[in-house]
């Protein structure tokens, strides 16, 4: 007999309404991860390393923090693992305990590898959200989507619009 599945999970998920607070406390959020992921590799330890196991949940749950429950995103990445194998290598008839651990090493190497562009492909699509916003020369105020200042009519300028800049004379 086939199980009924609930109709909340079957519906998708509401996009979620990013505001720029959001979207840098996301970016720090990642960048925490990706900086606990660097100190686990600068260790040159293993999957079995008991380290491991609760880093891979929180770069899992910080993912679907950031993103919303059933994004895309933390469906994506729900599972995460911190080893280019995917499950522990048993030993080879007759092969040597230290190739053994060489190549769980190298395995574990490739992951964190592969970890870390994940989650910096998720901080650059952070970023790339970050360019929906523009903000008011004049009052400083932030909008999303639009091309002028609804309290002074000023046209908006990208985030890091600066004034002051320097720029550049003369003909090219």
């Amino acid at each position: 007999m086939a199980s009924r599945r609930s109709s909340k999970s079957m519906d998708p998920p509401a996009p979620k309404d990013w505001t720029l607070a959001a979207l840098n406390r996301g970016i720090e959020k990642l960048k925490l991860r990706l900086q606990d992921l660097e100190e686990l590799a600068s260790t040159a330890t293993v999957h079995s390393d008991p380290r491991v196991s609760p880093l891979e949940s929180e770069i899992a749950a910080t993912i679907e923090d950031v993103f919303g429950e059933g994004s895309r995103e933390a469906t994506e990445h729900s599972y995460i693992r911190i080893s280019k194998s995917g499950n522990v290598q048993m030993a080879r008839f007759r092969e040597a305990p230290q190739i053994t651990e060489r190549r769980e090493r190298e395995y574990f190497a490739l992951g964190v590898s592969e970890v870390r562009e994940i989650l910096l492909g998720l901080i650059k699509r952070l970023h790339e959200k970050q360019g929906d916003f523009r903000k008011c020369p004049k009052c400083g105020w932030t909008f999303r989507n639009e091309d002028y200042c609804t309290e002074d009519g000023s046209h908006l300028m990208a985030l890091d619009y600066n004034p002051d800049a320097p720029t550049l004379t003369g003909d090219r």
